[in-house]
């Protein structure tokens, strides 16, 4: 893996970040569980082989980035707009990518939104809604089955940070996020570990814009 890694980028004179990549680092971040495997996937035992949860890395089964939903907007060209800032980084015990990692620090600056499950429909996928009311979530993944259960407990809620925004003339705007848990604090920052991913479909308003950005920023460390 880690000779894949260094290909790339030297092919690309792109900074790998654990399996993400730096120069691209809001849509890296978007990736899923692979649908056709039908099922949720688990975590790699992090006293084995630690890796944060932001990472595909962190998971056993099969990851891709070519959800349905998210690839009918990549292919439709609309223009893409970043929704957070970053600050990323990772220590190793020996070589880079190939000794033992221990610290991965992100922090990400960005709009965070509070997300309930409503329903989960017959083809088991679920139903959630923001509890500002300003849209249902789409195109909703849960990482593992572990945060699946959790996220189905009576009450229980996530929270969405928005990472991209798509804009066009010709239809509703969207806004692909991370479904995440609070874990704790590290000194003035909320920790939060990632559980999914899941998209809004905002109506443009009269004056021709939407809900998008109209959160008020955040500074959260992302395990």
């Amino acid at each position: 893996m880690a000779g894949v890694i260094q290909y790339f980028a030297r092919e690309t004179n792109w900074t790998p970040a654990l399996g993400l990549w730096k120069e691209d680092f809001a849509a890296s971040l978007l990736w899923s569980h692979d649908e056709k495997l039908n099922t949720t996937s688990t975590r790699v035992d992090s006293s084995v082989f630690y890796m944060p949860t932001r990472s595909w890395l962190s998971l056993i089964k099969g990851v891709n980035y070519d959800h349905p939903g998210r690839h009918r907007r990549y292919t439709a060209r609309v223009p893409t707009i970043p929704a957070i800032n970053f600050d990323l980084r990772c220590d190793w015990e020996g070589p880079e990518l190939t000794g033992r990692l221990v610290r991965a620090d992100l922090e990400i600056t960005g709009v965070l939104e509070i997300v309930k499950v409503t329903s989960r429909n017959e083809s088991d996928a679920l139903q959630c809604s923001l509890v500002n009311g300003t849209g249902p979530l789409e195109d909703v993944l849960i990482d593992t089955q572990n945060d699946l259960a959790d996220l189905l407990r009576p009450g229980a809620t996530a929270t969405l940070l928005q990472i991209c925004v798509y804009h066009s003339k010709h239809w509703s705007t969207w806004r692909d996020g991370l479904l995440l848990k609070r874990v704790g604090k590290a000194g003035n920052i909320q920790t939060f570990e990632r559980i999914g991913i899941g998209s809004i479909r905002d109506r443009l308003l009269e004056d021709g814009t939407s809900h998008a950005f109209r959160g008020h920023p955040e500074t959260i460390k992302l395990l």
